[in-house]
Order: structure tokens, then C-alpha cells, then sequence
């Protein structure tokens, strides 16, 4: 699966043109072909079986000779969204060590000269604090090895934006870079939508109506799907919540075009990447999508409504709170205490990851040192602690090298001993992985950087999402690279929500979709002139746009 780099170079401004770029329908086209080869042919069920890493090694390695052939060796950035679209739950992580080794090693030099703004000390403050955690626990909660797991699982996404950022990004660049990702997003529609017929399974065409199971007619849910027709729309990638996420942030990227454009554009494509997101079947990612979907409301949508539709919508929701609203509050209370509170919260004694949660309450709040510092990078309940306490957590197969010896702190162990037996995974198919299994990357975070280091996390992703609201209000940048910014801002708090729920923090399948808006956003400058800043954020002081090179000019 590769990335064909296409030349987008100053995205069109006539009416009749594409807002994404010239182009991208075709790559869209042409990476349909791979998507259904690995996603209806090689690997129909990501359950049973997925891409082993010498199978998707050499795929890797392939998109990045094309890239490196066409001449256009920055557009490697785009490895770890190449490889998020691949059934493999470790070649991620070796995306971001070739990405990030191409950026040290050329961009390195500029990266220390360059003047430093709000986001980089931000993230030089979160760098600053993981290191002095580490070294404040190393030989009691963390060890040698802790802090370079913890940077290629958790900070290597970050790593990869500081360095990249760095980079004189040409218009043409950040052209090719959004027409790739749209691309990418596009061509799982074709799996997602022929897996069902070829796997004996239309059933999976009725998921997207799950949610009529609240009228509690017999007619409506005898159409319903059930089962395994309920993960089976995973697409390319490892598995249905991962194509799940990967359309939701595809569609608020369409959204904020057709906002941004004042018309329709694209609304057959935006009505079949929704269709298709409601038949992953993805409960917990439509509920970490509500908060941020306010905050995008708000910042983007609400603004552009005209006054009328503005009064239309404000009695629209008056009327519907004083005649349904009461019904409504009602069923869907309902559906909260059956289907969520009953059966996860209340019974917690038996929840793994509301007793993670518990536990995690009772150790911090001692008000010891850890409490404020953590307990170090990679020794609590980030996925680089859970991928070495192999002695407290069953574990299928050791994925890690052999060099890298198994870890498990005392603060973790104290807490995790009992939390991911033998039996426990067994009953897997039983229950809600996502609401059940210990793994968190919320919690990991205020494990291993303390209350105050959290809050140095909390700055630097609101400083993210921020700037993504400002390129959206930036009139002077092309749409798109709008719309991009627009999605960031809507991604970052997402990707929080999400982080509650699981590891999505250290899942390079997902962050790679917010380094590349955020790169999109950080790099895709105001001016109609074709050129863009070297990461410079609009309206932010002391960061300069250096020249940027001509779209048809070699570059390193």
C-alpha cells in the first residue's frame, strides 16, 4: 500500500475546483486496489489473524522507495499513515523510527537554531518532565529501558511534529500530504462496503440501525445485526475501532470543508464515510466524538449559520426539549443504567478497568511525591508498561525483542496483579473490551507524570487544538489547509476522550492521522502566493516563515 505522491502544489481557489486538491479521486482509485487485496483477500478477519510484521515490512519499505524515487524524501512524514492503514500492530512504531531518523538526521541542525514558540516549549516541558520523572524513580519504579519504550510508543508521534515543523514545507508538500491522507481515508469505502457480500455476511449492512433497538419494536429488530457482523468492518486496518476513528476525523474534515466552501462539496462522499463508520459499530468512539463534536460545533459550525437558520434551530430545540425531550431523557436514561452503569459501573468489583481507576485514586492520593511527579515514563499503565509486566499481565506471545527484559514497577504491580488474568481474557468475547480491559492511556498518564505533570500535558495538547482553531480562522490559507486545522481541533480533545477508553495515545494507527493534521495545520501558512511558513502558526509571535522552495525544485 503507497503513498503516490501527487502535486497539489497551491490548492485551487476557482469555484470549480476540488477543495482537496487536483488529483486525489484517482489516488483514491488507485490505493482502492491494495486496500481490498489486504482487507477482503489476505486478511478478512483482523479477530483471527493479522499482518504479520515481515508480511508488512516490505510494504513499509515500498511506499518509502516510492517517495524517496519521486524526489520528494519530506513527504516520508507520511510512513506512519501509510502503515495506520495496515493490518499490523507493530509496523506503526517502526514508521515513526524511519520518519523520525529521516527528519534528525536532515532537519536536526535547523531544529536547533530555529526559534522556539508556544507549542515547542510546551513540548519541551513535557520532555523535560518525563526525563526528571524518569531519574527521580529510576531503580525502584522504572529501569533502563523505560524511558526509550516509553519514547518510541508515546512520545515518538510528538518527536516526529517538533522535528518536522523545522522543514521549509513547500505549498506543493502540504498539498500532497492532504490529498494523500483523503485518499487513503477514501479508499476503505470499497472494502468496507464489498467485505459483507464476499464474507457471506449482509447482515453488516443493517449495523448502522443498531440504535433503532431503543423503539423496542420486534419488526425493526428482527432486521438488526448481531454477532460478529458487528466487527466485521474493519476495512485494511487492525480493526473496526481503528476504521471507525479513521472516518470520524475524514468526515469532520469534510464537514469543515463544506463550511469553510459555503456549499456543497463532496456530500454523496461525507453521506457514505458516515454510513460506513456507523457500520464499524464503533459505541465508544461516537461517545469520545461528543465533547469535541461541541467544541467543533461552536468554533466552526454554529459561526457560519446564517441568522435565520441560527433563530430556526434555536426554537427548533426549544420545541423538541418541551414535547419529545422528556421522552427522549427518559429512553435514553434507560439505555444508560441497562446498557452502561448496571452492568460496568456497578458491578465494579468485577470491571477491571473501574477497578484500574479506584486503585489509581487510592495510590495518588497518598500525597506523596508521586503523586505530583508519577511514578516515571513507561512503569504504569501506559502501553509501554503494559507491554513489559509480562509476569502480571496475560500475554499471548512476548511481542517485544528479546534484548528488552520484562519490567514491572511495584506501584503497577500493586494495582494491575489481578486486572488481565488467563480467565478474564477468555471472557473477552463476553463483554465490552473498550468499557472492561485495564488499558488506559488517561490513566497512564497521570500514573507516570503526576497530577502537576499531567497539567504540563494538558497545556501543550490545548496549545495543539488551539492552533488548530486559529489556522480554521485564518481567512488568508486555503481551504483545506482550513479544514485541517479545523479537524485538529476537533482531534486533540478527541483523542483524550478516546484515551480514557484504551491505549489510543501510544496506538500509532491513530496518532499518525493527528501529527499529520497537525503538520498540515503548523506548516500550511496564510498568503495565496503558494509559499507557506516552516511550521509557523498564524498569529503566533516570534515564529518566522522562511522561504519556502518553488513546488518543482528538487529537494533533499
Amino acid at each position: 500500500m503507497t503513498a503516490v505522491p501527487i502535486d497539489g502544489a497551491a490548492a485551487p481557489r476557482d469555484r470549480g475546483a476540488d477543495p482537496i486538491g487536483p488529483g486525489w479521486r484517482r489516488l483514491a482509485l488507485i490505493l482502492t486496489v491494495p486496500a481490498l487485496l489486504i482487507g477482503v483477500v489476505a486478511y478478512p478477519n483482523v479477530q483471527l489473524a493479522t499482518m504479520p510484521l515481515g508480511v508488512a515490512l516490505p510494504v513499509l519499505l515500498a511506499a518509502a522507495a516510492c517517495i524517496v524515487l519521486s524526489g520528494r524524501t519530506r513527504l516520508l512524514v507520511l510512513l506512519p499513515l501509510v502503515t495506520a492503514y495496515l493490518p499490523s500492530a507493530e509496523i506503526g512504531f517502526v514508521a515513526y523510527l524511519l520518519s523520525l531518523g529521516y527528519f534528525v538526521l536532515v532537519y536536526g541542525g535547523a531544529r536547533i537554531v530555529r526559534p522556539l514558540d508556544a507549542l515547542d516549549w510546551a513540548l519541551l516541558a513535557v520532555l523535560l518532565w518525563t526525563l526528571t520523572s524518569w531519574l527521580a524513580n529510576l531503580g525502584d519504579q522504572t529501569d533502563l529501558w523505560s524511558l526509550p519504550v516509553f519514547t518510541l510508543t508515546f512520545l515518538a508521534p510528538w518527536l516526529l511534529l517538533f522535528v518536522a515543523r523545522a522543514a521549509a514545507w513547500s505549498a506543493g508538500e502540504i498539498g500532497a500530504i492532504v490529498v494523500t491522507a483523503a485518499a487513503l481515508a477514501a479508499s476503505q469505502l470499497a472494502p468496507a462496503l464489498i467485505k459483507p457480500i464476499t464474507a457471506g455476511m449482509p447482515e453488516a449492512y443493517s449495523v448502522p440501525l443498531i440504535p433503532l433497538q431503543v423503539t423496542r419494536v420486534a419488526l425493526i429488530r428482527n432486521f438488526l445485526a448481531a454477532g460478529e457482523a458487528s466487527d466485521l468492518t474493519s476495512g485494511s486496518t487492525p480493526s473496526a475501532h481503528h476504521l471507525g476513528i479513521a472516518l470520524m476525523l475524514f468526515a469532520v474534515f469534510l464537514v469543515a470543508l463544506n463550511v469553510g466552501a459555503r456549499k456543497r462539496t463532496h456530500a454523496g462522499l461525507l453521506a457514505v464515510v458516515v454510513f460506513v463508520f456507523l457500520m464499524t459499530d464503533s459505541k465508544h468512539v461516537i461517545l469520545s466524538a461528543v465533547p469535541p463534536g461541541l467544541i467543533f460545533g461552536a468554533a466552526v459550525v454554529w459561526p457560519a449559520l446564517a441568522r435565520r437558520w441560527r433563530r430556526f434551530l434555536g426554537w427548533g430545540a426549544l420545541i423538541v426539549a418541551v414535547t419529545v425531550g422528556p421522552v427522549l431523557a427518559v429512553r435514553a436514561a434507560r439505555i444508560v443504567i441497562d446498557g452502561l452503569w448496571r452492568p460496568y459501573i456497578v458491578l465494579a468489583k468485577i470491571n477491571p478497568k473501574v477497578q484500574l481507576v479506584l486503585r489509581t485514586g487510592q495510590l495518588l492520593g497518598r500525597g506523596d511525591l508521586d503523586t505530583w511527579i508519577g511514578y516515571g515514563p513507561g512503569s504504569y499503565a501506559t502501553r509501554a508498561a503494559t507491554i513489559r509486566a509480562t509476569d502480571v499481565l496475560f500475554k499471548e506471545a512476548q511481542r517485544l525483542p528479546d534484548f528488552i527484559p520484562s519490567w514491572t514497577s511495584p506501584a503497577y504491580r500493586s494495582v494491575a496483579y489481578d486486572l488481565y488474568t488467563a480467565d478474564i481474557v477468555a471472557t473477552a468475547q463476553f463483554r465490552s473490551g473498550a468499557l472492561t480491559n485495564p488499558f488506559s492511556s488517561v490513566i497512564g498518564i497521570v500514573g507516570e507524570y503526576g497530577i502537576a505533570g499531567s497539567a504540563v500535558v494538558a497545556i501543550f495538547l490545548g496549545l495543539l487544538a488551539r492552533a488548530g482553531f486559529r489556522r480554521w480562522r485564518d481567512t488568508e490559507a486555503e481551504l483545506r489547509v482550513r479544514a485541517a486545522g479545523a479537524t485538529l481541533g476537533f482531534a486533540v480533545p478527541f483523542l483524550v476522550v478516546l484515551g480514557i477508553f484504551d491505549s489510543y495515545f501510544e496506538q500509532p494507527d491513530v496518532t499518525a492521522a493527528v501529527v499529520t493534521l497537525a503538520l498540515v495545520t503548523l506548516a500550511g501558512g496564510s498568503g495565496a502566493s503558494g509559499r507557506v511558513g516552516a511550521g509557523g502558526t498564524s498569529g503566533t509571535a516570534g515564529t518566522p516563515r522562511d522561504p519556502a522552495p518553488a513546488p518543482t525544485s528538487p529537494l533533499p
